[in-house]
């Protein structure tokens, strides 16, 4: 039968070990033992989760921490997806200053939550779906729970045993979605942060603005790495279209131009957006004893790759004519770049050529695409 472990319960244990009225907290399944035989009941498989569990409800409300023991020497890390494994290796259980607060009964005044983080409303189910496909995208199973776990995400509810990663993952946040205040803000956090680019990994440019807009809808918006209420956006008929986010250009192009693009120096802003993606595809294929046009016309050539000269190839294209075609145009698109738009600038002065804002923004464009090609493809060797 399985045996429910009450918060109160495991924070007075901790705190009388730390005023050493019994032996010293071990490891978490130590602990776990000790309160099964003062109950005098035995433990069933099911214990060690809801422990677990229960164990990270008081860690995510700021009562309680601890150290899990990771090990060079292990194949594989802890992870809470095995609770046995994890309890066993968790050590150093501490109440912090709330949580001794807790236990003893002292209560400390503090203002209420901010009702601009959370109103109540939900975060729509298809977002949360688009979400979990993002991520699963990137992980297995195993590595998805590592994910949530160096995310801090703590979760209560088992994902199913089968199904797709991301259909797991859509479990978890529906279930957190439907949760307490505590486990909205839980979920809160994590999306946020993850938006926000503060985890292992996080949504590509294009996946960040898709998800962001579908939010935005829906009146969430990222602040300081959360999820925070705030009016719906609506496209309204008449209205004019949201001016183009520059820096969402090709990370590479971006970085290159950005402090030229601020100073109004477009030219300069250009010519080192081609610099970089030049350097880019150097580095790609390991080559630095060609550049700009000889470089894309060696690198997209149609003839098989040799010793000194790999391609690459659209790989992830099954069909072949379609494969062919899009590197011939990767080709053509390269070299046009080169000619049509660094050549002049870089060849002469910038009295005999104006640009204007929009110009320069069009042609970083070309180049932000070309080196998103450039990701895209496969180094081919002979």
């Amino acid at each position: 039968m399985t045996t429910f472990w009450t918060d109160i319960e495991i924070l007075r244990f901790i705190d009388a070990a730390e005023k050493r009225e019994h032996g010293t907290v071990g490891s978490g399944l130590d602990m776990l033992k000790t309160l099964a035989a003062e109950r005098g009941v035995g433990l069933a498989d099911d214990d060690y989760r809801r422990f677990l569990s229960e164990l990270f409800v008081l860690h995510n409300a700021g009562l309680l921490t601890w150290v899990p023991m990771q090990s060079p020497a292990r194949v594989r890390q802890i992870t809470p997806a095995e609770p046995l494994d994890y309890l066993n290796n968790t050590r150093d259980f501490t109440l912090t200053y709330a949580g001794r607060n807790q236990v003893q009964g002292r209560v400390v005044l503090t203002p209420l939550p901010d009702r601009a983080e959370d109103d109540g409303r939900m975060i729509a189910s298809l977002t949360l779906e688009g979400i979990a496909k993002c991520i699963g995208g990137r992980y297995d199973s195993h590595q998805a729970v590592l994910f949530l776990a160096d995310s801090r995400l703590a979760f209560g509810h088992e994902p199913p045993a089968d199904g797709e990663v991301w259909e797991k993952l859509l479990v978890i946040f529906a279930e957190l979605s439907r949760g307490t205040s505590g486990e909205r803000r839980e979920l809160r956090h994590f999306l946020g942060a993850w938006l926000d680019d503060q985890l292992h990994t996080g949504p590509t440019n294009d996946e960040c603005d898709r998800i962001e807009r579908d939010l935005a809808r829906q009146g969430w918006f990222v602040r300081d790495g959360r999820l925070v209420v705030g009016e719906p956006v609506r496209r309204g008929r008449g209205t004019q279209a949201p001016p183009p986010a520059v820096d969402r250009l090709h990370p590479i192009v971006w970085k290159a131009a950005a402090t030229r693009w601020a100073a109004k120096h477009l030219h300069d802003a250009v010519i080192a957006a081609s610099k970089a993606v030049n350097a880019t595809l150097q580095a790609k294929i390991g080559r630095s004893d060609v550049s700009e046009v000889r470089l894309i016309q060696q690198t997209f050539s149609s003839k098989p790759p040799t010793a000194t000269e790999p391609r690459l190839r659209f790989l992830d294209i099954a069909d072949r004519q379609t494969r062919d075609s899009v590197t011939a145009g990767a080709l053509q698109f390269g070299v046009g770049c080169f000619m049509a738009t660094r050549n002049p600038i870089g060849h002469r002065p910038d009295d005999e050529h104006e640009m204007t804002e929009q110009e320069a923004l069009e042609q970083l464009a070309a180049w932000s695409l070309f080196a998103r090609w450039i990701d895209r493809a496969e180094v081919v060797e002979s």
